[in-house]
């Protein structure tokens, strides 16, 4: 990769509750910005030692932007803030609303996962497996309506679709409890 050095004034430390993939443990991702880059530098689960306001120096992975945390060291403000070159003015597009915005954003979208999407998911997932289960089962001769007349198996089968639906749908919805009970009995 190819590390670089930089310099600045740190403009915000950040901490962001994250689920990690390997443990499934909650832990604490860090990350900055400082004032002279656009971009966030990384500093994984170690919570950084300097705030915002601190002039900095450090060494990053110019394309991921992991720092290497030895290499933070605190200098003078001056060293910190480049010659300012003329500045065109650039209309910002889109949000303004920063690192706050992304946050809000993010929180925003977890809770509707929560609520809305995940559920729906679930419920497509086992509405499909409901379907193929209840074919399998008029198909092997297991499953009857009886002599009705078409239109009323059609609505038997419908009902019996959504009540195999709703059972497996729980039963997704449920599925760490049950594993974990499985589990402890065996």
């Amino acid at each position: 990769m190819s590390d670089r050095t930089y310099k600045g004034v740190v403009k915000e430390v950040f901490e962001r509750e994250w689920s990690d993939r390997d443990s499934g443990k909650d832990i604490i991702l860090y990350s900055f910005q400082i004032e002279t880059e656009k971009r966030y530098f990384r500093t994984g689960t170690n919570k950084p030692s300097f705030n915002a306001g601190d002039a900095i120096s450090f060494v990053a992975d110019g394309k991921s932007g992991n720092v290497d945390l030895k290499s933070v060291t605190e200098i003078d403000a001056g060293e910190a803030t480049p010659p300012k070159a003329p500045s065109k003015s650039y209309s910002k597009g889109g949000s303004s609303g920063g690192a706050a915005g992304r946050d809000t954003y993010w929180a925003d979208k977890a809770a509707r996962d929560a609520e809305i999407t995940e559920p729906r998911i679930s419920y497509s997932a086992a509405q499909k497996n409901a379907t193929t289960l209840v074919a399998a089962a008029l198909a092997a001769d297991v499953l009857s309506f009886g002599q009705a007349s078409k239109g009323k198996r059609l609505d038997m089968m419908v009902d019996f679709v959504e009540q195999t639906t709703l059972r497996l749908a729980l039963l997704q919805i449920n599925a760490p409890a049950i594993l974990k009970e499985a589990q402890d009995d065996s």
